[in-house]
């Protein structure tokens, strides 16, 4: 039986962004797909430590172009986009290591203050590959993001 582990942005210990740094170590590659994006700080840090990032946003009002143009040129990014408001997931995987999935945004408020919640899900988890599948369906229907 494998255990899950719940962040809930409740207390300075269980916040979303809390879970990302515990989940960063010795990790390569972090896919992200989060609609709604305005919070590029976070994967400057993510990228910082060489890491890979694959990123699927929704291109729409919840999502700053200012924050995108900041990693767009970036070297170890590469991002994706959708047009529509179907595409509401919320899914980060760190690596072949862990993957939380919930309701948090990559927004500032999201990560760090809403009353949001993901869970860990352990590569132990037999969702974990399913998962890594569904973000890769999603990247491949997604349009690549240019500086144009």
């Amino acid at each position: 039986m494998t255990t899950v582990r719940v962040y809930s942005n409740s207390s300075a210990k269980d916040t979303i962004r809390n879970a990302f740094y515990l989940n960063l170590d010795g990790v390569t590659q972090v896919s992200i797909a989060s609609p709604f994006f305005s919070y590029s700080e976070l994967v400057e840090e993510v990228l910082h430590g060489g890491r890979n990032v694959r990123l699927i946003v929704v291109l729409g009002p919840a999502t700053s172009p200012v924050h995108l143009q900041r990693l767009i040129n970036r070297a170890n990014i590469h991002i994706r986009y959708f047009t529509s408001s179907a595409f509401h997931s919320k899914l980060y995987i760190f690596g072949d290591k862990t993957a939380l999935v919930g309701s948090a945004n990559l927004t500032q408020s999201g990560i760090n203050s809403n009353r949001e919640i993901c869970v860990e899900i352990p590569r132990e988890d037999e969702s974990f590959d399913n998962l890594v599948l569904l973000f890769q369906s999603y990247w491949s229907q997604a349009e690549a993001l240019d500086a144009d």
